[in-house]
């Protein structure tokens, strides 16, 4: 026993001597730095949705690398806040972005205020800093401060995050007016635009190069997201634009991350054949387009009842929009017209569509746009006699003419007052036959931006003698003043087999698909289910009172009672 002590002693005065001998050290073990391999995610405790002010963030990640954050929707650098404790949710700055560039967005006194309704939401974007100084994948997250989403609004949430910059920055912001507002007032003399369809800027401008990085989240009928991804938004419309609630398009792109959204979006979206369509490449966050500071669901409610013609219709939901967590109203979540639109609901490969809005070539190859104008060379812009058999036989050869019938029915019909053949008017075909019904390279037509109607902008005793295919007029006595500007279906009318289709269609129209009571319930169910809407949407946009809705509610429902009996006369007479 004294032998081992003893020996115990000798080696611990031996260690003693080494550690004060110049070059001698016991020897010691370190931990290796870790082999960081790939892009280093940010964890954190809550994901997306509904939680108490008091709850708290936690990040990490697991290398534990330092993490930087935002709160205001921008991309975090290595300069901006460092994680360094947990972040209590009510003590995440409220972003108050879009009523601080209010005089950067506005025109024509459409302006945006604050109210309570704006504490709602909280954004928070976070990534680790590499070794190198580089940021890893940004984490981006959405938390609402209330008891329940779903209750509070009834409806699809979204929220969309994107940094300041493509929003308010001065040459490149989609939403301001910026450099090209301050462009057009230089050469205009210095004369703002005297009409909202008028005028230029940031705001207005179309194409890819003005679509910007996004992140997106939905919350449908739930308190946490059923479905995010990294997407690309541009603004979209046209004279709406000028709205200080201004309506997005939505992409999904593989630069972006994501190719695809495989979601039941729009429950009951259904290709022509009655197959479920749940896989989407883009959608449309739409304002209301004319009907924005007014009902908001004009064309949600036509295309609704137009359903099943010989015409495509969009299919809707409504739902509320959060901007970078600010409350910025609520919209009509629609389809976007294109080549995957078409191949979804008539099978028709999207390679193979063209598509042509107000006379322009929307979709398709460049040299597509002869073939919409050889159909109206030869049969708007010219004298032919499409009451001679081979003629009409040669035009229902590139044309399907019951669609054609159907759809000019329905526009005239609903008296829409921005339409004609070159202005709200978008048709397709095919470009090479391939052998199916749709594919058979004849034209159709496509409705939308329908709200310019029923009622909108016009005093009950206008609506009902209006025929709406020119607008420099509501008073026309003679069927035959309405085809000033469609010189197409001016032609088509000479042929006594064409007028009898159209007949049947505007009677089909009165008689089932806006047969007055039919059409009155849908109005007052769709009435019913906005209403709850317009009291935040009033509050942050100065939009009209809960008795100015009802106003519009009540023209719109004098409409759709009375139009028959002005309408289907003329009709009549006209067609024989």
């Amino acid at each position: 026993m004294f032998d081992k002590r003893l020996k115990i002693m000798l080696i611990c005065f031996l260690l003693a001597i080494a550690a004060l001998v110049p070059g001698c050290s016991a020897p010691t073990t370190t931990e290796p730095e870790p082999v960081i391999e790939g892009e280093v995610t940010v964890s954190v405790n809550l994901e997306s949705g509904v939680w108490s002010p008091e709850d708290e963030l936690v990040f990490s990640n697991e290398y534990d690398l330092p993490i930087c954050y935002t709160t205001d929707g921008a991309m975090p650098t290595a300069d901006s806040v460092r994680y360094e404790s947990p972040i209590m949710l009510k003590d995440i700055p409220q972003n108050k972005a879009l009523t601080d560039h209010d005089e950067e967005m506005t025109l024509f006194d459409y302006h945006i205020y604050e109210y309570d309704g704006t504490t709602e939401a909280r954004v928070i974007r976070a990534a680790v800093v590499m070794p190198d100084g580089t940021m890893g994948p940004v984490m981006t997250k959405t938390y609402f401060l209330m008891d329940d989403l779903s209750e509070r609004y009834g409806c699809a949430v979204i929220s969309i995050v994107t940094d300041p910059y493509n929003l308010y920055d001065y040459e490149k912001g989609i939403l301001v007016k910026g450099k090209l507002y301050d462009e057009y007032l230089a050469e205009n003399g210095g004369q703002p635009p005297q009409n909202e369809w008028e005028g230029k800027g940031n705001y207005s401008i179309k194409g890819r190069d003005w679509e910007r990085p996004a992140y997106i989240q939905m919350f449908d009928g739930s308190n946490k997201a059923e479905w995010e991804s990294p997407c690309g938004i541009r603004v979209r419309g046209s004279a709406s634009r000028v709205y200080t609630q201004r309506s997005f398009n939505i992409y999904f792109r593989e630069d972006y991350g994501q190719k695809k959204l495989e979601y039941d979006l729009i429950p009951g979206n259904q290709s022509i054949d009655g197959k479920p369509i749940n896989t989407y490449k883009n959608f449309s966050l739409r304002n209301g387009g004319n009907d924005t500071m007014s009902l908001k669901f004009r064309d949600d409610l036509i295309q609704d009842l137009f359903s099943g013609m010989r015409f495509s219709t969009q299919y809707s939901r409504p739902a509320i929009v959060y901007l970078n967590g600010e409350y910025y109203g609520i919209f009509s979540l629609i389809e976007k017209y294109d080549g995957r639109y078409v191949e979804d609901h008539y099978g028709v490969d999207s390679d193979n569509v063209i598509i042509i809005e107000d006379g322009v070539l929307d979709e398709g190859e460049d040299s597509d746009i002869t073939m919409f104008e050889q159909l109206m060379n030869t049969y708007g812009f010219s004298d032919i006699d499409l009451t001679d058999p081979d003629k009409w036989k040669a035009f229902c050869d590139v044309v399907d003419v019951q669609s054609m019938a159907d759809y000019y029915a329905a526009e005239i019909y609903i008296a829409n007052a921005d339409w004609a053949d070159f202005d709200n008017c978008r048709l397709w075909r095919a470009r090479t036959n391939d052998g199916t019904e749709y594919g058979d390279t004849r034209w159709r037509w496509m409705m939308f931006g329908t709200e310019y109607s029923i009622g909108q902008y016009l005093s009950t005793p206008e609506i009902k003698r209006y025929f709406p295919l020119e607008s420099t007029s509501a008073s026309w006595n003679t069927f035959e003043d309405s085809f000033h500007n469609n010189p197409l279906f001016t032609n088509a009318m000479k042929n006594p087999e064409f007028r009898a289709m159209f007949s049947e269609s505007m009677h089909k129209i009165a008689e089932e698909y806006m047969e007055p009571t039919k059409a009155v319930k849908r109005l007052e169910e769709y009435y019913a289910l906005w209403s709850r809407w317009y009291p935040d949407f009033s509050a942050r946009f100065g939009a009209g009172d809960e008795e100015s809705y009802r106003q519009e509610f009540e023209i719109v429902k004098d409409f759709l009672q009375t139009r028959p009996q002005y309408i289907i006369p003329i009709v009549d007479e006209y067609c024989g």
